[in-house]
């Protein structure tokens, strides 16, 4: 990792904010609910709900078009690798604009292919939902160089039932089930102009 931060200000400076097309890395925290339920035979005996967060690590590869005076529309496909149950790859679609001084701002749409996991054992099952989840949102970035921007973005989901798991403790005759719904997600990166 140190040298690739070593490459990135030892290359020229020669491409500048106004490039076209950019690498993006960045760290992405998902905010989720759990709803757990457990059963001592068929009663209910415990029903409570949990926020969790799941992280990642996104790669992104950016292309901008002009539009009109400062707007841009950009695309940005990317692969999304952390925990198994959110990997994927994404598809973005944003409206980007320079705001004020070195600081500009992006709008759009995230769509997030998740690949979806399953781990099970004849005493419990996980299993995330493999399929399409759409994100709304937009992120601020700061131009630091000619070359590179920090961008911090949040992007918010409808309450999608994203994995869900159950257990059973036979000698105790207890059975659990889980089911989690994925909420937001905040990301921060690094944009390498190309």
């Amino acid at each position: 990792m140190l040298i690739f931060i070593q490459l990135i200000f030892i290359t020229n400076y020669t491409y500048s904010q106004e490039s076209n097309s950019s690498i993006i890395i960045e760290t992405a925290v998902f905010k989720t609910e759990a709803h757990y339920q457990e059963y001592y035979a068929t009663n209910k005996i415990i029903d409570t709900y949990e926020n969790r967060n799941t992280y990642g690590i996104i790669i992104s590869y950016s292309t901008r078009i002009n539009l009109i005076s400062d707007y841009k529309l950009e695309l940005r496909p990317s692969l999304l690798l952390g925990d198994y149950d959110v990997m994927g790859v994404d598809v973005g679609l944003y409206l980007r604009s320079s705001l004020y001084w070195k600081i500009f701002g992006l709008v759009g749409l995230n769509a997030h292919y998740n690949f979806g996991n399953s781990d099970n054992h004849n005493t419990w099952r996980r299993k995330s939902l493999e399929g399409i989840y759409l994100f709304y949102g937009g992120s601020l970035g700061l131009k630091l160089s000619e070359r590179i921007s920090l961008q911090i973005g949040y992007y918010f989901t409808a309450k999608n039932n994203w994995r869900n798991s159950w257990s059973s403790d036979l000698m105790r005759s207890i059975h659990s089930e889980t089911d989690e719904k994925l909420f937001w997600v905040t990301k921060v990166g690094v944009e390498i102009n190309i």
